[in-house]
């Protein structure tokens, strides 16, 4: 699926801004469309640390993905300003965690 045919979905239509700074955005990732990973911890991380806005995933759906990459239930609360850096640190040491499992489990 290429970026346009992505923000097609998200029923974006191409003359917004909206539109416009997400397919920039889309594109500034070159070939890594993590935003269509199957894995739901690829998508989590990638859409915590993107400093873009608005988000690339639908919210619903980065709020499960975040549940599970993190083990936990996440609260609306956290995703705001005020606990971003602190919510991006524990998914980075998630991210790390699920990462070296993966690893292991490989050898």
């Amino acid at each position: 699926m290429n970026n346009a045919e992505y923000l097609k979905q998200k029923n974006l239509l191409p003359e917004t801004t909206t539109y416009q700074e997400l397919l920039a955005v889309l594109t500034s990732y070159g070939e890594n469309h993590w935003w269509v990973s199957d894995d739901p911890r690829v998508r989590a991380y990638y859409q915590t640390l993107d400093q873009s806005s608005p988000f690339i995933l639908p919210y619903r759906q980065y709020m499960a993905d975040l549940t599970l990459l993190l083990g936990r239930e996440v609260q609306v609360y956290e995703i705001r300003m005020s606990n971003k850096e602190a919510l991006k640190q524990e998914v980075e040491q998630a991210w790390e965690k699920s990462e070296l499992n993966t690893m292991a489990s490989a050898q």
